[in-house]
């Protein structure tokens, strides 16, 4: 079987745990890796058996035994970086995000195809096998008419960060929440969410954002439901999400019975609102909206308090 020789740039975590399964495919050898820094460049040669380390890109890039690139550097580096190599000859695997905007994309896009190239976005998500099930299945149900998608984590770069707008640190700003390189959480998380839609229902017609009350009660619901189950991960399977609010279980419970009243106010509401056709049943409708969220929060807030400990050992894990 023909192996295609790839050329590594950038030797940050994401290249180590990307080439850790590469290898795992037969048709894939690293032939060469590319970094700013010489030292680190041979250090991560040496750590994964590849023949040749630069410090220069277009050294790398005249390296014959180079056929593609994969590109793991920060975000805003990914156009040029993948310019460069389009022009030389190489295919191109880019970490996602592909560009930091679509113009920087399509103009990717124009090179490989004048060139004949491969140029890709590692999208690790769209090509899993239960997605590419997924996507044969999806016809099934029937007509799809919402789509819902979350990716909820604590930044293992999150401390690092508080502790620079604290003054604790005077190191720079991680690439993933620095705006000037592109970083943010629609680059950096959101597009695992906005991804696999594109993929499974085509390019929108036309995008709607607006805040609205019960649009904002349904959205603390929703966070506030991530953070409980964080909690409980972090405690019974052992993830480290237990500092991002705290270890009080009864606390959890009782913020999730406060958003779930909110939401459920804010429904009652937004079924009113849109349908009120006086000033009278609007006013009604943010009574009853306000009476129910106060209920069910009450309610909720008891049960949190009175049996959390029950419920949690219900659920433990062995």
């Amino acid at each position: 079987m023909e192996k295609i020789g790839f050329g590594i740039i950038g030797t940050g975590r994401i290249s180590d745990w990307v080439l850790r399964g590469a290898v795992l495919d037969p048709r894939f050898e690293a032939v060469a890796v590319c970094s700013r820094h010489p030292e680190s460049a041979v250090r991560f040669a040496e750590s994964h058996g590849i023949a040749s380390a630069y410090s220069d890109l277009d050294e790398m890039l005249a390296d014959p035994a180079v056929r593609a690139v994969y590109i793991g550097t920060p975000n805003h580096t990914h156009h040029d970086l993948a310019i460069r190599c389009l022009r030389k000859g190489k295919h191109v695997l880019c970490e996602k995000p592909l560009a930091s905007n679509a113009a920087q994309a399509r103009e990717m896009a124009k090179e490989a195809r004048e060139r004949g190239l491969l140029l890709m976005e590692a999208m690790i998500s769209t090509l899993s096998p239960n997605f590419m099930k997924l996507q044969e299945k999806i016809s099934c149900i029937g007509t799809v008419r919402h789509y819902f998608a979350a990716f909820c984590q604590y930044s293992s770069k999150i401390d690092l960060l508080r502790k620079i707008l604290s003054g604790e640190e005077s190191c720079p700003v991680p690439s993933s929440f620095n705006p000037d390189h592109s970083g943010g959480a629609t680059q950096d998380i959101g597009i695992y969410t906005i991804y696999p839609m594109v993929t499974l229902f085509g390019k929108p017609e036309s995008v709607l954002c607006k805040f609205c009350l019960p649009l904002f009660g349904s959205i603390i619901f929703q966070q506030l439901y991530n953070i409980a189950d964080s909690l409980v991960a972090g405690k019974f399977i052992g993830e480290n999400a237990l500092a991002a609010v705290g270890n009080s279980y009864e606390i959890t419970l009782i913020f999730i019975a406060f958003a779930f009243g909110c939401n459920i106010g804010c429904s009652v509401l937004a079924a009113q609102l849109f349908g009120a056709k006086r000033y009278k049943d609007l006013k009604t409708a943010v009574y009853t909206a306000l009476i129910s969220s106060a209920v069910m929060c009450a309610v909720l807030m008891a049960v949190g308090m009175l049996f959390s400990d029950g419920l949690l050992h219900l659920i433990r894990t062995p």
